[in-house]
């Protein structure tokens, strides 16, 4: 039986995601003020609610769907995309960020609905 170790995954240094995103909105002149929906990793509902916590994103609404769909790997961004774009008014911006957190991996995009 594999366990995965959460709590020493998050005191493991490495890229952590609120990181991504913040390189992710300078490199866009962004400010968190600006971004209206977060697509985090979808690693458990636990880590994940960690995670938006330290994207410091407060005022941008958090799409996640791994209650609904569980963890289906790297479909889960696209599911989280199907969602955001659902929501989204014109003009909208979001930032989604993910992370393979055994190797701490990143990757994020970010969008704006038109």
């Amino acid at each position: 039986m594999v366990h995965r170790d959460e709590p020493a995954l998050l005191r493991r240094p490495g890229p952590h995601p609120h990181l991504g995103a913040h390189d992710l909105l300078d490199g866009l002149g962004w400010s968190a003020g600006e971004v209206d929906y977060v697509l985090p990793p979808q690693l458990s509902t636990r880590m994940t609610a960690r995670i938006v916590e330290r994207l410091g994103l407060a005022g941008a609404e958090e799409v996640s769907c791994i209650v609904d769909t569980g963890n289906t790997g790297n479909a889960l961004p696209f599911l989280q995309l199907e969602r955001a774009l659902g929501e989204m008014a014109p003009g909208d911006r979001a930032v989604a960020v993910a992370v393979e957190s055994s190797k701490w991996i990143k990757a994020g995009f970010t969008f704006e609905r038109i």
